[in-house]
């Protein structure tokens, strides 16, 4: 298992595969959560994050990838972040229009796919590439590289000084999950 040694502040939720095992692609169903923001907070700076992210299991090196809320348009939008830094996505989704979404990232010879497609995976909301000269070296994305886990990592970012907003993120639910080892069998999570 892959432990939180990050800083900051806040309240977070974070499941890894088993570093026993290598996969190549996974899947989820994921309903969105409504954020909540007290009426008394007129400048929100906390960080609403819904990541599903890629470590190497040999070195630990990791890459979050996801969605991140922005309360000034309502809308969940995509980012991937590294020791390199944050790298904005193209996906925006409105929750309001689509609460329950299709989540797929593969892992190819040379970059990341991340995914998004309605609930019922039949039209295609958005989709962001990473590519290995943009991301940190140590996640090692070479050709026939088989060290990779995945992992859900749910996270309200706070500062000190924000630690008691209130704000909070309700009635996420993961509907389902697969993963898809290198052997090409799919496994639930």
């Amino acid at each position: 298992m892959q432990a939180w040694n990050g800083g900051g502040t806040g309240a977070w939720y974070r499941v890894d595969t088993s570093c026993l095992y290598s996969f190549s692609f996974t899947t989820l169903l994921q309903c969105l959560p409504t954020i909540v923001i007290p009426a008394n907070v007129t400048l929100v700076t906390d960080g609403f994050f819904i990541s599903l992210g890629i470590f190497n299991r040999l070195n630990g090196i990791g890459l979050d990838i996801g969605l991140t809320y922005e309360p000034r348009t309502s809308k969940w939008w995509s980012y991937a972040n590294d020791v390199r830094g944050w790298k904005s996505g193209s996906i925006s989704i409105d929750s309001s229009v689509n609460r329950c979404i299709n989540i797929s990232l593969s892992i190819s010879d040379g970059y990341v796919k991340y995914l998004v497609r309605t609930n019922n995976g039949s039209i295609v909301l958005g989709q962001d590439l990473y590519l290995a000269s943009q991301l940190d070296p140590q996640l090692n994305l070479t050709v026939n590289s088989s060290n990779f886990g995945f992992y859900r990592f749910d996270s309200i970012a706070q500062t000190k000084e924000t630690l008691k907003s209130g704000s909070c993120m309700i009635h996420a639910q993961l509907i389902e999950w697969f993963l898809e080892l290198d052997s090409q069998v799919f496994v639930p999570a």
